[in-house]
């Protein structure tokens, strides 16, 4: 869930930022809706994100809903999923507006719908694997951490990376060290995604050493 805070706050701030910078130092043409392009791309992205964060939390409740009574781990599974496969999205979407601008925009659409879905499953975690005494506690701490990590958490390591990049080598520009720096972003969602399919499995397994008592008991009995 950490990951998953990581890398929503890392799209939130610097999708935009990315975009205006490719446009200044690679002086892109594009025709714009008002005098200043930056408005159009802020205003462009603040309405796929809203369309698109509810376009995947109606499809992971969905998928969640459909999949839980054949699949009682499901909820990992789909979380894991979901910040998988928007990685390679995410990463094709940074280096994509020096080309293309458009089609970046689509690579960042698809990114956001597929952790969108994550959305929904993570809830569905939290009450069901947390016991009620300490669900409250639970939901402190992984809120603070959360919103630490998506508020400025990629904000310092991106601000570090980049400097420490020009400095050390004067040809990188802003924009390079920026698309540096925002590429580890897709690997934390890789590594966020692995850990779900781990808490999925430790589902599984505990469910299974569960029912073996109950197995044996019914077993002794007849």
């Amino acid at each position: 869930m950490l990951c998953y805070a990581l890398v929503y706050g890392s799209k939130t701030v610097w999708v935009f930022t990315l975009i205006q910078e490719d446009r200044k130092e690679l002086h892109i043409k594009a025709h714009c809706l008002t005098k200043n392009c930056n408005y159009d791309d802020n205003l462009f992205y603040g309405i796929i994100r809203c369309a698109l964060d509810l376009i995947g939390y109606i499809i992971g409740m969905e998928l969640s809903k459909y999949s839980k009574k054949r699949t009682p781990d499901i909820d990992a599974v789909l979380a894991g999923i979901g910040l998988i496969t928007c990685a390679p999205f995410f990463l094709f979407f940074i280096f994509m507006p020096e080309i293309n601008i458009p089609v970046a925009y689509v690579f960042i659409a698809v990114s956001g719908i597929l952790q969108a879905i994550c959305q929904v499953p993570m809830l569905n975690m939290k009450l069901n694997l947390v016991s009620p005494k300490l669900r409250g506690k639970a939901n402190v701490i992984q809120l603070f951490f959360s919103k630490l990590l998506e508020g400025i958490g990629h904000a310092i390591f991106v601000s570090l990376v980049s400097h420490e990049l020009q400095k050390n080598n004067p040809y990188v520009t802003e924009l390079m060290s920026l698309e540096f720096a925002l590429a580890f972003f897709p690997f934390v969602a890789v590594i966020g995604g692995l850990f779900f399919f781990i808490t999925a499995y430790c589902v599984r397994k505990k469910k299974k050493m569960a029912e073996k008592p109950m197995a044996i008991y019914v077993i002794s009995q007849k």
